[in-house]
């Protein structure tokens, strides 16, 4: 097993053994909110992380369960399970009173725009391409293979970055949290020209150049992601270049910093 998959067996481990049900909670959550976990783990680890959630009544049985059915390794038959699982959850309850909004509010008190102001930072796991098929995107992940399911990709960062001390290079950030996101850790995997040719991705391709904008074209229109900085950019027509990683993410994603 890969580390991340041997991460999520142990805490899943101490989760199965807790006669705490909070705890219990934690752990299953830690299993699935740990930088990329939810994304890299093997279909086997994720399937049984939501069995547990599920017969133990945890409130994150229902994003277990999403997640594992988002996995592009699963069986028909393990998905069917899974799906009845899912369809027998209670329904949420909403967290309104009973007696509706409250009513004490002061006339005078500025409204709710419902707009939530966050200081995103993010997560980011360095891959590899290797092939797109079925839906799914397979990469290197510091030596193990994953399939990643495409629908999971909500935006596609790209930009070319020309930093003063060495040749300049493409970065594609696929963001399974949008820069709009609520979440405060954005989950990118980033993709490098550094690390591959893109040419082994795209058949007939004889310019890495143009190999790399017909790459960005196929996975901008089978994941339907939202191209960043706009569409244009995104597919290299032409690519946006910057001084550093750090102007690229500020410029692109919106962030600050990022914890790699």
């Amino acid at each position: 097993l890969a580390r991340e998959d041997m991460t999520a067996y142990t805490r899943l481990s101490v989760a199965r053994k807790s006669d705490d049900p909070k705890a219990l909670e934690r752990a299953l959550g830690a299993a699935i909110s740990a930088p990329m976990e939810s994304v890299v783990l093997a279909s086997a680890v994720m399937t049984r992380l939501a069995k547990v959630a599920v017969a133990s009544h945890a409130p994150s049985a229902g994003v277990l369960l999403d997640a594992a059915l988002a996995h592009p390794e699963l069986t028909p038959e393990v998905r069917s399970e899974l799906a009845t699982l899912a369809g027998a959850l209670p329904p949420v309850q909403s967290q309104e009173p009973a007696g509706g909004p409250d009513e004490s509010t002061p006339d005078d008190e500025a409204p709710s725009t419902g707009v939530v102001e966050v200081d995103h930072t993010l997560q980011v796991m360095r891959a590899v391409p290797l092939r797109i098929e079925d839906r799914a995107l397979t990469i290197d992940v510091r030596g193990a293979t994953r399939r990643m399911a495409l629908s999971l990709i909500q935006a596609v960062g790209v930009g070319g970055v020309r930093p003063h001390d060495r040749r300049p290079f493409l970065l594609v950030d696929l963001m399974l949290d949008p820069p709009w996101s609520e979440r405060g850790q954005l989950r990118v995997i980033r993709l490098s020209s550094t690390d591959f040719d893109p040419r082994r991705l795209v058949a007939g391709a004889d310019d890495s150049l143009q190999a790399f904008r017909e790459l960005l074209e196929g996975l901008l229109t089978a994941t339907g992601a939202v191209p960043l900085p706009d569409p244009d950019s995104a597919r290299g027509q032409p690519f946006r270049t910057f001084d550093s990683v750090e102007s690229y993410e500020r410029d692109v994603l919106g962030i600050g910093k990022a914890t790699l």
